[in-house]
């Protein structure tokens, strides 16, 4: 994780503040929770998508389908797919 200009793993942050991982990991999900993106968003992980540009495109066709879903239709898509 990246702050104030030095890259290290959470659980060293953990360290160096006297908190645990997981207060760190929290925060992270809240904040990611109120800008509406995800921890992963926030912290830089680069995903299967950005290295793939067959499974990126499928995916950029999966988001825009799901933009006039309903939320039970997009929960019925994503448990089909576990099937």
């Amino acid at each position: 994780m990246l702050f104030e200009e030095v890259e290290q793993p959470i659980i060293e942050w953990a360290l160096d503040y006297g908190i645990t991982p997981a207060i760190i990991i929290g925060r992270l999900m809240k904040i990611a929770d109120e800008l509406g993106t995800s921890p992963n968003w926030l912290l830089g992980v680069s995903l299967a998508s950005a290295t793939d540009p067959e499974f990126a495109a499928l995916t950029d066709r999966f988001a825009n389908a799901a933009n006039g879903m309903s939320k039970q239709e997009i929960e019925m898509a994503l448990f089909r797919q576990r099937q």
